[in-house]
């Protein structure tokens, strides 16, 4: 689940805050392709800080079905079709359990195979309060990138940029003090997707992919398919570099806490920056 809202409305601002701001925007993406570039070359050079030797040919069959699956989702994701129903409250958690059933098969299948999950996803190598640090830098250094790639093509769209009907109904449940709608949405894009997601993209397919194409192909792979099952035009730019910042961070510090992280906080200010521009 991706949650983030972009506007076309863009407020007047006078010509020399935009010099301003433009200046402090440029410095920070070149501050944040550094630290990504370091990131990616320690990923490519040292091989990261993943282990590979717990994958294998079981593997292989499980890859091409969940790449089969993704890529019929995306299919259908882009069919061209009317406009989307609008959403109710019911469906929110519904929905995101839905695509839980991913995840918890992967895991079910490496506890048969007696691969220990914490071990597999590195969960002992980063302290809670460490991986917190570690995303915050990241997440940091990603945000100039993602905003002008997701502003660059919210213009480019112009009145074809939609909002995601979650998104809408979202902003419809601000606007009205409906918070049952808040919660569950707040809860199923800040606490289910992250967990989910990162254990379906990062911690088991990016790491058997990688096993087989190495990471370069692999990164680019997972972070395309996950761009393209999220409904929406404006942010595919913006999603594929969320994508792959999160599996640098997540080969940087070999723990998929750091990546479900990052995702939990870049949803959770996607939710807050959503109810500032609503309120």
């Amino acid at each position: 689940m991706f949650f983030f809202a972009t506007t076309t409305d863009i407020p007047t601002v006078p010509p020399q805050y935009v010099s301003i701001s433009s200046a402090v925007l440029l410095w920070a993406m070149v501050g944040g392709f550094i630290v990504y570039y370091r990131a990616l070359v320690r990923m490519v050079d040292g091989g990261g800080r993943l282990r590979r030797d717990m994958l294998g040919i079981p593997d292989i069959p499980v890859v091409a079905v969940l790449l089969f699956v993704l890529g019929l989702i995306a299919v259908y994701t882009w069919l061209p079709k009317g406009p989307p129903a609008p959403m109710n409250s019911a469906q929110i958690l519904p929905g995101a359990l839905e695509f839980a059933v991913f995840p918890l098969g992967i895991l079910v299948f490496l506890n048969a195979r007696n691969i220990s999950i914490i071990e597999f996803f590195g969960l002992r190598k980063v302290p809670v309060v460490t991986a917190l640090g570690y995303a915050l830098g990241f997440l940091v250094a990603l945000l100039p990138m993602f905003v002008v790639a997701t502003e660059f093509a919210t213009r480019k769209l112009g009145g074809e940029a939609k909002l995601q009907p979650l998104v809408e109904l979202y902003q419809a449940a601000v606007r009205n003090r409906d918070w049952t709608v808040i919660w569950h949405t707040c809860i199923a894009a800040a606490i289910i997707a992250p967990i989910s997601e990162e254990i379906l993209f990062r911690g088991y397919l990016y790491q058997a992919l990688k096993r087989f194409i190495g990471p370069i192909p692999s990164a680019i792979l997972g972070a395309v398919l996950f761009a393209a099952i999220h409904p929406t035009a404006a942010g595919l730019p913006g999603l594929t570099l969320l994508a792959l910042a999160l599996t640098i961070a997540f080969e940087w510090s070999g723990s998929l806490l750091v990546p479900i992280v990052m995702h939990a906080l870049f949803n959770s200010l996607s939710l807050a920056w959503g109810a500032w521009t609503t309120s």
